[in-house]
């Protein structure tokens, strides 16, 4: 075997890893030189998505809105006149029956009454005899002193005894007090029958045939149902705005209350009664009366619509006259009033919830950026505000939240189709890239 050549092996040793490492650096060098450069995307925009409302300038009316009390305008304590034994009950005379002024509620038995009224009409017939009788006597007096009047003692200068004048008129007082009686005997017959006073409804009643009552009996609670009131608190700064009679008006504003019942409103038409002397003790509020008429809807009142609110509201879908007032107003039942005030001009009217801080309402710029105003709030309502400075009719307004409100910031609408022609849905406060 012949011996290996030092140059050859030190070649293989050493040279091989040499090329494969040369080779792979200018095949990379290659790669770069002749590779395109990749184009580099710009960034897409960051946009919050908010949804938008336009605002209305115009008239609006002022309205006070409260909570309130029904409570009844007028009660009586039936209680009779009389003692007795009940002989006759109406049958209407029983917790929630209804009834109509000077209808017949209960009886009691007259028999002793009409005696009583036969024994007194003997009284006064008797009475006229003896007046008659006592007349008769004053004529023979009369005729007796012509003829011996110039005997008498010429002392005597009041001839009246003589003449039988006391005796005269105390027969004719007699027959007054015995008149009188009998008027008092007649009036405790008829009082024997018990009417109503007024239309009502009974609200208690404890009376039973064959029950003995007396004077001090109270046998039934009626309410009126001509008339109920509704006690409600409004803010006394806010008193300027309503019309109160007696006190800055002759006639009261109109107010109209509504009751929630099983998902159905009841709604009457009233208007301010009275302001009452002093304020709500929690609220420290002042309470004013709303008068509300028919407030079982018995009758519809001539002229009006069911359904008809202050304001000019329109009435819900299917809310006719019938559904309005087949359910009569509750008393002791707790409602919403709305109170009509007066009217104002360049207004503008935003949704609450546009409203941050109680001053600054976020607008949706011409240039998609947030615009971040001072507004004055002229009144608050219950879903909306209205300001007089801020905010100009057409403009939108933002009503969904942002996270972290920044003047200027990029905003998209909810309601605007994104680029590729599909409408996003709304994000409250989250980002999106267009």
């Amino acid at each position: 075997m012949s011996p290996k050549n030092p140059i050859a092996t030190k070649l293989a040793k050493f040279g091989l890893p040499v090329l494969v490492l040369a080779a792979a650096i200018g095949g990379g060098v290659l790669l770069v030189v002749t590779q395109e450069e990749p184009v580099r995307e710009q960034p897409r925009e960051r946009r919050v998505l908010v949804e938008t409302e336009p605002v209305e300038g115009g008239v609006h009316q002022l309205n006070v809105t409260s909570a309130g009390e029904v409570i009844p305008a007028r009660t009586v304590q039936v209680t009779p006149q009389v003692a007795g034994r009940v002989v006759w009950v109406n049958d209407k005379l029983v917790p929630g029956g209804v009834v109509e002024q000077g209808e017949t509620l209960f009886r009691i038995d007259a028999r002793d009454y009409e005696n009583a009224v036969e024994e007194r009409r003997t009284e006064l017939e008797q009475a006229r005899a003896q007046l008659e009788q006592e007349r008769g006597r004053v004529q023979v007096a009369e005729r007796e002193w012509e003829l011996f009047k110039d005997e008498v003692d010429e002392g005597v200068e009041d001839p009246s005894l003589a003449l039988r004048k006391p005796q005269l008129k105390s027969a004719r007082v007699s027959v007054q007090a015995a008149q009188a009686r009998l008027e008092q005997a007649k009036l405790a017959l008829e009082r024997t029958e018990v009417d109503a006073p007024f239309d009502a409804f009974v609200q208690t009643e404890s009376l039973d045939l064959g029950q003995t009552v007396s004077t001090q009996s109270q046998v039934a609670t009626l309410v009126g149902t001509d008339t109920f009131w509704v006690r409600t608190s409004v803010p006394v700064d806010k008193i300027s705005y309503v019309n109160i009679p007696g006190v800055n008006a002759q006639q009261g504003s109109p107010a109209t209350v509504e009751q929630d019942v099983g998902g159905r409103t009841i709604e009457r038409v009233g208007r301010v009664a009275k302001l009452q002397g002093d304020l709500d003790p929690q609220g420290r509020m002042a309470r004013l009366i709303i008068e509300v008429p028919n407030p079982f809807g018995l009758e519809q009142p001539e002229g009006s619509v069911a359904g008809d609110e202050v304001g000019g509201d329109e009435p819900d879908a299917g809310q006719g006259a019938q559904s309005n007032r087949d359910i009569p107003l509750l008393l002791s039942a707790f409602v919403d009033v709305k109170i009509a005030g007066p009217t104002a001009e360049d207004l503008v009217e935003v949704p609450r919830e546009s409203l941050h801080g109680g001053n600054q309402v976020y607008v949706y710029a011409d240039d998609d950026t947030l615009d971040i105003r001072d507004v004055e709030v002229a009144w608050e309502r219950t879903e909306t505000v209205l300001v007089s400075e801020g905010v100009a009719p057409g403009e939108r307004v933002v009503t969904s939240p942002i996270a972290t409100a920044v003047e200027g910031m990029k905003l998209r609408r909810a309601d605007e189709r994104s680029p590729d022609g599909e409408e996003q849905p709304a994000v409250g406060g989250g980002p999106s890239h267009d």
